[in-house]
């Protein structure tokens, strides 16, 4: 029987003779042999050598995990962009919540204007376009009607702060009856700022009556009022036209008209808290 060293193949007539062979001639070999095959076993991953820096996944050549790592990187990229988005789109929804739980009235455009269908402009005191708004017979209406209704300056006023048409031409707001303060609206700045409210409703009468004064002038010329019309609104401008006056009479009516127009403004201040907030919400480059 023929005993072959399976290191180097070499014929032996007995086993013997084999293993002192290899025990004089290969014992490194055999060592190294061992040791090989124990690394390999305490490490089954060790096929796996190559383990991707993007993800868990192994590789036994180097050139299979660089293929794998160009897409992974793409991959990985597209995960980071996708929660980047995430992120921007629950900040978003922040502001929009925070947003939709205000008392809007519309989206203001630019020169202080509001969407169509609330209010096209605001136009400050002294600048609304009254006359033009009210057709003849609210104006014969108003210009004859201190019998049964209020004074006129007054009840254009009311018209003014509870008449749809009317809606850009509020300016003033009045939260408090009894604060000496109340916002107007300034064009120049495009916000509601505060002002002395006694001087405001003397100006927002000075500037009624004009409106009043313009359409008495209007349909005199036409013809549209009767001789004791006439006689009648004659006596009341003269009446209000002097505040320095110290009749107790004009004193009293004109105590009368601001006291009615505070309440008159007063009684819109949800519609123009809404419209002061909005014109605070929005950016407007003028």
């Amino acid at each position: 029987m023929e005993h072959i060293c399976n290191i180097c193949n070499k014929n032996y007539s007995s086993y013997k003779s084999k293993w002192l062979h290899v025990k004089k001639y290969h014992t490194p070999e055999i060592n190294q042999i061992s040791a090989f095959t124990s690394a390999k076993y305490q490490h089954p991953e060790n096929e796996d050598t190559y383990k991707c820096k993007y993800c868990t996944k192994r590789y036994k050549h180097i050139q299979s995990r660089w293929k794998h790592e160009q897409k992974c990187n793409e991959n990985s990229k597209i995960i980071k962009l996708i929660d980047e988005i995430k992120k921007e789109n629950k900040e978003l929804k922040k502001i929009v919540n925070k947003l939709s739980n205000k008392p809007l009235i519309n989206n203001l455009t630019f020169n202080g204007n509001i969407n169509t269908g609330v209010v096209n402009n605001i136009n400050a005191l002294g600048y609304e376009n009254i006359q033009k708004k009210l057709s003849e017979k609210e104006k014969i209406n108003l210009i004859t009607g201190m019998r049964v209704k209020e004074h006129p300056i007054i009840e254009l006023v009311r018209k003014i702060y509870t008449d749809d048409k009317f809606k850009e031409d509020r300016n003033t707001l009045i939260t408090n009856l009894r604060a000496k303060d109340c916002l107007v609206y300034n064009s120049d700045t495009n916000k509601f700022d505060a002002t002395t409210k006694n001087d405001h409703i003397d100006n927002i009468i000075e500037n009624r009556k004009h409106n009043i004064v313009s359409i008495y002038n209007e349909l005199s010329a036409n013809n549209k009022l009767r001789p004791v019309e006439i006689k009648a609104i004659d006596i009341y401008l003269n009446e209000i036209e002097d505040l320095g006056k110290k009749n107790p009479k004009v004193k009293e009516l004109y105590e009368k008209h601001k006291a009615e127009i505070i309440y008159i403004i007063y009684n819109s201040k949800e519609f123009m808290s809404m419209l002061k907030n909005n014109l605070e919400d929005n950016t407007i480059e003028l």
